[in-house]
């Protein structure tokens, strides 16, 4: 994500136990490590786990591989890492957009995947910071991925999508980024002047206190 730094969260860190709530999912996350199969594709990891099956035996644990995106959400990414069967480590058999030696993983025992669908499955958002731009940004990338599963298949290029939807699909994600990175410029700034936040409101900054208390300015 362009502009917004991005990394694997602690297992037992806060953004993470957000996340976890937000999901109700119960079981404790992981660190999983992360061993690429040499034909393995990023956002592939499905077909990857299920290719590693056939071969090898073992099983498929779905569940949640989390990402932190600088301290303004967390993001958990529906995904499938490969159980061996023995009693020994699962492992993720699937590249990442960052080149990580391992991820925190959440298994979802209520999960399923459908090798029919060709839905793209969005990814689960949760604000860590009390910021209404934040939120928007959440907002509009669950809009993309909308728009998204309404190109039919799975086969069709990009010269045969409506360039209307190619257009509304790139101002989208640059506003999204454009609101996160105001609020990361707050963050990092503790200028919350651009926003409407009523005084007894929680401060935009995530610190737990009052905005008149905190970053207010005693206004």
């Amino acid at each position: 994500m362009p502009g917004i730094g991005a990394f694997v969260p602690a297992a037992d860190s806060t953004a993470v136990k957000t996340l976890r709530q937000s999901l109700g999912v119960n079981a404790p996350a992981l660190p999983v490590e992360v061993r690429p199969e040499p034909s393995a594709r990023e956002l592939n990891c499905f077909a990857t786990v299920k290719e590693k099956i056939v071969a090898s035996g073992g099983r498929m644990q779905l569940g949640w591989a989390v990402w932190q995106h600088e301290n303004l959400f967390a993001e958990g990414e529906f995904h499938a890492v490969y159980d061996p069967g023995d009693g020994g480590p699962w492992i993720d058999l699937t590249p990442h957009f960052l080149d990580v030696p391992r991820i925190t993983f959440v298994s979802d025992a209520g999960a399923a995947y459908d090798f029919g669908s060709t839905d793209v499955i969005d990814n689960h958002r949760v604000a860590l910071v009390p910021d209404t731009r934040v939120n928007e940004a959440l907002r509009l990338f669950s809009e993309k991925t909308r728009l998204l599963n309404t190109i039919p298949g799975i086969d069709v290029t990009a010269d045969q999508v409506d360039p209307g939807l190619i257009l509304k699909l790139g101002l989208i994600e640059e506003q999204a980024m454009g609101l996160l990175e105001s609020a990361q410029f707050s963050q990092r700034t503790g200028r919350y002047d651009m926003l409407k936040i009523g005084r007894n409101d929680p401060c935009p900054c995530g610190g737990g206190k009052k905005f008149k208390r905190c970053h207010g300015f005693g206004t």
